[in-house]
Order: C-alpha cells, then structure tokens, then sequence
C-alpha cells in the first residue's frame, strides 16, 4: 500500500499506532501520525501521479460514482474499506 506524505509517496508499514512511512527498498523513512494533515494513506492512482510528477494532488473522488462535482474535506460517507463517498452514493440503502 502507498501513502503520499508532504509531496512525497513512499509505501506504508504499519508500527501500532503511527504511520510508517518507507522508501521503495523497504527502509523505514519516518513514522508520522495517521493524523497527519497532509498523509494520505491509500492514494488513488491520480493521486499518486500527480506527486510524482511534483504537481497538486487532487482530492479523491466518489468510490461509487466517481463523479462527486466537488471535493468535501471531511467525507460523511465511507465505504468499508474506507474510500470517500459522495452523499447521494452514501445515502442509497447499498451505499
């Protein structure tokens, strides 16, 4: 799994309660709170590109519909493994 943390991406080791955050060889970069502001853990593929390509990282879009108009800072609506969803796609009795 990956996570995009300052502009950078780096793969993702979990070490309890903090996010480990290591460089493609497996090496342990730093550890950061999964709170972190600007952590992302479990980027979309734009996303991804998009740090690598040292541009803006473009919020993620709706999981079912991926066509949510705009981006909400806090999604009221998840799936279960935790991607954003838009609140039509949320509210539907299978959202």
């Amino acid at each position: 799994m990956n996570a995009i943390y300052q502009g950078q991406v780096y793969r993702v080791g979990d070490d309890l309660a903090e996010c480990a955050l290591l460089d493609a060889s497996g090496a342990l970069v730093q550890r950061v709170s999964f709170g972190a502001p600007t952590l992302i853990v479990d980027p979309t593929d734009a996303q991804v590109e998009a740090a690598r390509a040292g541009e803006p990282i473009p919020p993620e879009t709706c999981a079912i519909c991926h066509e949510n108009p705009h981006h909400e800072d806090e999604w009221r609506y998840r799936t279960p493994d935790g991607y954003g969803v838009c609140d039509p796609c949320g509210k539907e009795p299978n959202g």
